[in-house]
């Protein structure tokens, strides 16, 4: 059966306004996530990254099966993937995770540009 396009379109914008509310820094999306352990060295925020909480709030056990696989190199579609899960619902937890202060996304690694060649 077909879906109207009007159809699509309302339930694409109601998915992106839920996935805004719950943490409105998309980089989480698409980005290799790592958990936002301040004992760990890393890269350092997204420079789009809203403040994070002051305090952690506690990882429900569908949450932990997602947090559980951040490990750097997977994206929300690889852990979705890995889980068998629909792509947005691990989006979801993973808004979830990043605004309780669990994880966030690698920072982009920009290319240093190579020196001028020798005149």
């Amino acid at each position: 059966p077909s879906v109207p396009v009007v159809a699509l379109e309302r339930e694409t914008l109601r998915r992106r306004l839920q996935l805004h509310r719950l943490w409105p820094d998309p980089a989480a999306d698409t980005a290799p996530l790592i958990r936002a352990d301040p004992l760990l060295r890393d890269t350092g925020p997204a420079p789009s990254a809203p403040a994070r909480p002051a305090r952690r709030t506690p990882v429900a056990p569908r949450q932990r099966a997602v947090l559980d696989r951040v490990d750097g190199t997977r994206t929300a579609a690889d852990i979705a993937r890995e889980l068998g899960r629909q792509a947005f619902h691990t989006l979801v937890d993973v808004r979830r995770l990043a605004a309780a202060g669990h994880l966030r996304p690698l920072a982009p690694v920009v290319p240093v540009p190579p020196a001028p060649p020798p005149t």
